[in-house]
């Protein structure tokens, strides 16, 4: 298993859900990370609710976020 953690960096979380897809891909089991500030924080990137279900959807494993 593989820790992935996404940070503040709101305006690359797009790319970074194509590289965690590519990962899953490749069979990796992927455990997801988010600061509180990712997980509780909606921005013109995009809202936290949707990344989070995103992250997990591709994941199939709940985001850590403590």
């Amino acid at each position: 298993m593989i820790g992935y953690a996404f940070c503040g960096s709101f305006c690359t979380h797009r790319q970074s859900l194509d590289k965690l897809k590519t990962l899953k891909e490749l069979g990796y089991d992927i455990l997801p990370i988010m600061s509180e500030n990712v997980y509780n924080t909606d921005t013109r990137f995009g809202r936290a609710r949707d990344l989070i279900s995103s992250v997990e959807e591709i994941t199939g494993n709940k985001v850590i976020n403590s």
